[in-house]
């Protein structure tokens, strides 16, 4: 994962704007049920990651993505689809034949469905499948991610 800083909060050295490309494998894709895909670590105890827009991006190869196993693909904090950033699922993205790029925004419900912030609080932000991974694709997909993160308390 690479990082770009752009600014600075007020009071203090801290960026403000972080920007993070990750690429992921074809076989990270094709076993995402299993092992979901760390796009932004923890930040921190006391620390939350917020998502201000993704940019995916389809490198298509030669064979489509069968997504008829899982029932989504999606963008959240932690390992789980509780608390989903992108609110739309990727199932659709990743069965495309050829390169595709496909902006998010993220849904408010990400943090309303958080009763309070420390549920998601020091969590990392990942890509996962859910009931099941895809199958006989061969591309990889890079995702950018314009970010800040949040000091509770």
């Amino acid at each position: 994962m690479s990082q770009v800083y752009i600014g600075s909060s007020s009071g203090g050295g801290s960026p403000s704007f972080m920007t993070a490309t990750v690429n992921v494998t074809s076989a990270q894709l094709l076993s995402l049920a299993e092992t979901p895909v760390t796009l932004l670590p923890a930040p921190g105890v006391g620390k939350v990651n917020f998502v201000l827009n993704i940019v995916a991006i389809l490198n298509y190869n030669t064979t489509p993505y069968n997504t008829s196993n899982p029932s989504d693909v999606n963008i959240a904090y932690n390992s789980d689809d509780t608390y989903q950033i992108t609110g739309i699922s990727l199932v659709p993205f990743f069965s495309q034949s050829s390169e595709q790029i496909l902006p998010i925004y993220p849904s408010s419900s990400a943090l309303a469905n958080a009763s309070n912030a420390t549920e998601i609080e020091n969590t990392p932000i990942t890509l996962l499948a859910v009931f099941g991974d895809m199958t006989e694709g061969d591309s990889s997909a890079t995702f950018i991610i314009n970010y800040t993160i949040l000091t509770l308390g």
